[in-house]
């Protein structure tokens, strides 16, 4: 029953005009857990939230998710051919996206995360970061 629901969920997504490739490239169900350990890890550190404490807060939930993408398009280019059977429905699987997009997308994700963590000016973000 549980995997009949699993499946069901990723069938909505088999539809490409259901999300667009760059979405489904991303893996939005990883985003969820990356803004949830950044968030918690950010408020332990804290007292009392206030504006400095947003602006830090948000280039590192930016720098992470752009490192999420980055590390799922890296899977998905690793297992291009186990995806085309298990999930035919990711746009390198399916061939909406070519292995140079997706080394595209991979590029610029790690790019804009590093430039925001160096911007951020925090040693211990730009560490996560660079041992992810």
């Amino acid at each position: 029953m549980a995997m009949h629901s699993i499946e069901n969920k990723h069938a909505s997504f088999a539809d490409k005009s259901s999300a667009p490739a760059l979405v489904r490239f991303s893996r939005p169900h990883t985003v969820f857990g990356t803004m949830v350990s950044v968030a918690s890890v950010s408020l332990m550190a804290v007292s009392a939230p206030n504006v400095i404490f947003f602006d830090i807060f948000g280039k590192a939930i930016c720098s992470a998710l752009c490192m999420n993408v980055a590390i799922v398009g890296l899977n998905q280019v690793y297992d291009k051919k186990i995806d085309m059977v298990n999930k035919p429905y990711l746009p390198l699987a399916s061939g909406e996206f070519n292995a140079s997009t997706a080394l595209f997308i991979i590029a610029f994700s790690v790019l804009i995360s590093v430039l925001l963590g160096a911007y951020s000016d925090s040693t211990p973000l730009i560490c996560t970061l660079v041992s992810r």
